[in-house]
């Protein structure tokens, strides 16, 4: 989604790898 798209290039890969880590929480992967 534009969310990941968004906070990975503002936040950076550490954004990347806390919403990985979310999605991973909730079983969406």
């Amino acid at each position: 989604g534009w969310t990941l798209n968004s906070a990975g290039y503002l936040l950076g890969p550490h954004a990347i790898d806390n919403h990985r880590s979310f999605n991973e929480k909730h079983g969406i992967a």
